[in-house]
């Protein structure tokens, strides 16, 4: 939870962004065994940061800490929207978490990858600067700034699917990232999801919490926050008993969906 110390400065605890409260909402106790599962899951990724020892000298180690930084508090993003209902928020989370847990196994798959995502942010920059050159609506007050600059060379744009061939997550990038990029682009499908239909016609705009297939969702969260949480163990050899404790649990609960699915289906 979130901590003051004797310096008014904020921090946090083992539990991070989760505070007590967080874990009485009423959405919380409706679905406490995976809730409870993602909280577990949560504290381990913060025991990872002791642990894992990133040399500061090591521009691959650094960049894998930060990008397991930045899950990390994704991850409980995502948990704390889907304890207030707001699974269409969460799964834009997922998404975001996607995005940097292919990059980062990419990274840590093969060093010269970090190399390519470096390209990437250049191509991004250059991309920046030539609209502004062309004084782009909203950009204009910029143009004496990069006047004379040159665009810089060795620039290449890296789509998600390549990252998502080059972390050998290409079956991830097909499910969740394609299913929930319609939440993030506002598709059709995100559009109809807060509406109920009577014959054909929008009935009502439901303002309240969601919580439709809020399981496959949590579960999805947790997923994802211990492969991010593999590749730092495998970097380091940090591979332990709780983590295979964890990794368990989810297996066991990813088989009851899976099997509730098909029953229903």
């Amino acid at each position: 939870m979130l901590i003051l110390n004797d310096n008014n400065e904020v921090g946090i605890d083992a539990a991070g962004y989760v505070c007590p409260e967080d874990t009485t909402s009423p959405i919380w106790e409706c679905f406490i065994d995976d809730f409870s599962l993602l909280q577990e899951i949560n504290i381990y990724m913060y025991g990872l940061f002791d642990k894992m020892n990133a040399n500061q000298n090591d521009v691959i180690e650094c960049f894998l800490a930060e990008t397991y930084n930045k899950i990390y508090k994704d991850y409980q993003s995502g948990l704390l929207l889907a304890s207030r209902g707001l699974i269409e928020q969460s799964k834009v989370m997922l998404r975001v978490i996607l995005d940097k847990i292919m990059i980062m196994q990419a990274v840590h798959n093969d060093n010269e990858n970090y190399h390519l995502w470096f390209k990437h942010q250049i191509y991004q920059r250059n991309r920046l600067i030539k609209d502004i050159k062309n004084k782009r609506p909203g950009l204009e007050h910029l143009y004496d700034k990069v006047n004379g600059m040159d665009l810089e060379p060795d620039a290449k744009r890296v789509s998600s699917l390549e990252w998502a061939r080059l972390s050998a997550m290409e079956s991830e990038y097909n499910i969740t990232y394609r299913l929930f990029s319609g939440s993030v682009h506002y598709s059709l499908s995100a559009y109809e999801e807060d509406i109920t239909f009577s014959d054909g016609r929008p009935e009502a705009i439901m303002i309240g919490p969601q919580t439709d297939e809020i399981e496959i969702l949590l579960i999805t969260l947790a997923t994802d926050a211990l492969k991010a949480a593999s590749i730092i163990i495998e970097r380091y050899g940090l591979k332990d008993e709780k983590y295979a404790q964890l990794e368990n649990k989810l297996k066991t609960r990813q088989r009851e969906l899976l099997k509730w699915a098909i029953s229903n289906d």
